[in-house]
Protein backbone atom coordinates (compact mmCIF):
# COMPACT_ATOMS: atom_id res chain seq x y z
CA UNK A 1 0.00 0.00 0.00
CA UNK A 2 1.20 3.21 -0.74
CA UNK A 3 0.68 6.12 1.04
CA UNK A 4 0.47 10.09 -0.19
CA UNK A 5 1.37 12.72 1.74
CA UNK A 6 -0.65 15.83 1.09
CA UNK A 7 1.01 19.04 0.80
CA UNK A 8 -1.98 21.11 1.84
CA UNK A 9 -2.04 20.29 5.22
CA UNK A 10 1.66 22.01 5.34
CA UNK A 11 0.41 25.04 3.35
CA UNK A 12 -1.99 25.65 6.05
CA UNK A 13 -1.23 28.91 8.69
CA UNK A 14 2.09 31.12 8.66
CA UNK A 15 5.71 30.13 8.47
CA UNK A 16 7.68 30.84 11.43
CA UNK A 17 9.69 33.41 8.91
CA UNK A 18 6.44 35.20 8.10
CA UNK A 19 5.92 35.07 12.18
CA UNK A 20 8.71 36.43 12.63
CA UNK A 21 8.56 39.62 10.38
CA UNK A 22 5.10 40.44 11.91
CA UNK A 23 6.51 40.18 15.17
CA UNK A 24 9.23 42.37 14.27
CA UNK A 25 7.19 44.80 12.44
CA UNK A 26 4.61 45.16 15.33
CA UNK A 27 7.77 45.69 17.85
CA UNK A 28 9.42 48.89 16.10
CA UNK A 29 5.99 50.22 15.57
CA UNK A 30 5.57 49.78 19.60
CA UNK A 31 8.64 51.26 20.55
CA UNK A 32 8.05 54.24 17.85
CA UNK A 33 4.46 55.03 19.81
CA UNK A 34 6.49 54.99 23.08
CA UNK A 35 9.25 56.87 22.12
CA UNK A 36 7.22 59.92 20.85
CA UNK A 37 5.05 59.29 24.01
CA UNK A 38 8.03 60.12 26.59
CA UNK A 39 9.13 63.04 23.75
CA UNK A 40 5.77 64.66 24.38
CA UNK A 41 5.55 63.91 28.20
CA UNK A 42 9.22 65.92 28.38
CA UNK A 43 7.98 68.66 26.06
CA UNK A 44 4.90 68.98 28.38
CA UNK A 45 7.16 68.97 31.57
CA UNK A 46 8.98 71.72 29.95
CA UNK A 47 6.00 73.92 28.84
CA UNK A 48 4.91 73.64 32.82
CA UNK A 49 8.11 75.19 33.69
CA UNK A 50 8.29 77.93 31.26
CA UNK A 51 4.51 78.87 32.20
CA UNK A 52 5.97 78.75 36.69
CA UNK A 53 8.96 81.14 35.06
CA UNK A 54 6.58 83.51 33.65
CA UNK A 55 4.25 83.29 37.09
CA UNK A 56 6.94 84.16 38.65
CA UNK A 57 7.87 86.91 36.46
CA UNK A 58 4.80 88.43 37.02
CA UNK A 59 4.79 87.75 40.42
CA UNK A 60 7.71 89.86 40.78
CA UNK A 61 6.52 92.69 38.60
CA UNK A 62 3.61 93.26 40.55
CA UNK A 63 5.76 93.18 43.87
CA UNK A 64 7.75 95.78 41.90
CA UNK A 65 4.48 98.36 41.08
CA UNK A 66 3.26 98.18 44.61
CA UNK A 67 6.62 98.74 46.53
CA UNK A 68 7.57 101.61 48.12
CA UNK A 69 9.17 104.31 45.02
CA UNK A 70 11.81 105.09 48.18
CA UNK A 71 12.77 101.70 48.67
CA UNK A 72 12.37 100.64 44.92
CA UNK A 73 16.22 100.59 44.16
CA UNK A 74 17.80 99.65 47.54
CA UNK A 75 15.36 96.62 48.09
CA UNK A 76 15.86 95.17 44.53
CA UNK A 77 18.64 96.19 42.48
CA UNK A 78 20.79 93.37 41.88
CA UNK A 79 18.35 91.43 43.59
CA UNK A 80 18.36 87.15 42.46
CA UNK A 81 15.69 84.79 44.03
CA UNK A 82 16.70 81.30 43.99
CA UNK A 83 13.80 79.03 42.52
CA UNK A 84 14.74 75.75 42.43
CA UNK A 85 12.36 74.58 45.49
CA UNK A 86 9.79 76.30 43.43
CA UNK A 87 9.82 73.98 40.83
CA UNK A 88 13.05 75.50 38.55
CA UNK A 89 15.74 73.61 38.62
CA UNK A 90 18.66 75.85 38.81
CA UNK A 91 16.37 78.30 38.86
CA UNK A 92 17.23 81.98 39.17
CA UNK A 93 15.35 85.17 38.96
CA UNK A 94 17.20 88.35 38.43
CA UNK A 95 16.11 92.81 38.99
CA UNK A 96 17.77 95.24 37.19
CA UNK A 97 16.82 98.78 37.10
CA UNK A 98 17.98 101.11 33.63
CA UNK A 99 19.24 104.45 33.26
CA UNK A 100 17.35 107.00 31.74
CA UNK A 101 18.34 106.74 28.54
CA UNK A 102 16.81 103.03 28.36
CA UNK A 103 13.74 104.22 29.73
CA UNK A 104 14.13 106.76 26.78
CA UNK A 105 14.35 104.32 24.44
CA UNK A 106 11.79 101.68 25.77
CA UNK A 107 9.37 104.27 25.47
CA UNK A 108 10.73 106.05 22.61
CA UNK A 109 10.91 109.68 24.17
CA UNK A 110 10.62 112.31 23.37
CA UNK A 111 6.56 111.92 23.08
CA UNK A 112 4.29 114.29 21.32
CA UNK A 113 1.41 112.93 22.66
CA UNK A 114 -1.14 114.23 20.40
CA UNK A 115 0.99 114.75 17.65
CA UNK A 116 1.15 118.42 17.10
CA UNK A 117 4.54 118.91 17.51
CA UNK A 118 4.09 121.24 20.26
CA UNK A 119 4.71 121.09 24.27
CA UNK A 120 1.30 121.88 25.27
CA UNK A 121 -1.31 120.83 27.72
CA UNK A 122 -1.66 117.56 27.34
CA UNK A 123 2.02 116.86 27.32
CA UNK A 124 2.15 119.04 30.49
CA UNK A 125 0.20 117.02 32.30
CA UNK A 126 2.29 113.77 31.63
CA UNK A 127 5.68 115.58 32.84
CA UNK A 128 5.27 115.66 36.26
CA UNK A 129 5.91 111.59 35.81
CA UNK A 130 8.83 109.56 37.32
CA UNK A 131 9.76 106.71 35.01
CA UNK A 132 12.35 103.68 36.01
CA UNK A 133 13.17 101.13 33.35
CA UNK A 134 12.87 97.47 34.81
CA UNK A 135 14.46 94.71 33.41
CA UNK A 136 13.56 90.86 35.27
CA UNK A 137 15.28 87.80 33.73
CA UNK A 138 14.53 84.08 35.10
CA UNK A 139 16.80 81.12 33.73
CA UNK A 140 16.77 77.78 34.80
CA UNK A 141 17.90 74.16 33.33
CA UNK A 142 15.61 71.89 31.02
CA UNK A 143 16.98 68.46 29.82
CA UNK A 144 20.39 70.28 29.98
CA UNK A 145 19.71 73.22 28.27
CA UNK A 146 19.28 76.76 29.67
CA UNK A 147 16.10 78.82 29.56
CA UNK A 148 15.39 82.19 30.19
CA UNK A 149 12.34 84.09 30.36
CA UNK A 150 12.52 88.20 30.36
CA UNK A 151 10.40 90.73 30.71
CA UNK A 152 10.76 94.77 30.66
CA UNK A 153 8.83 97.33 31.95
CA UNK A 154 8.09 101.04 32.65
CA UNK A 155 7.81 101.40 36.33
CA UNK A 156 6.02 104.96 36.28
CA UNK A 157 4.74 107.32 39.46
CA UNK A 158 3.72 110.61 39.55
CA UNK A 159 6.91 112.90 41.42
CA UNK A 160 6.26 114.78 44.56
CA UNK A 161 5.75 118.48 44.20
Amino acid sequence: MVYFCSRRASRDGFSLIQTTTAIAVLVVGILSLLSAMVLGLQHVAGNRQAQHAQRQLQTMLEELRAADWAELLPSYQGRAVDLEPGGLPNGLLEVQFGSESQAAAFVGRPVDLDNDTVFDELEAAHAGMVSLFVTIRVRWQDRGWTRRSEVQSLLVRRSQP
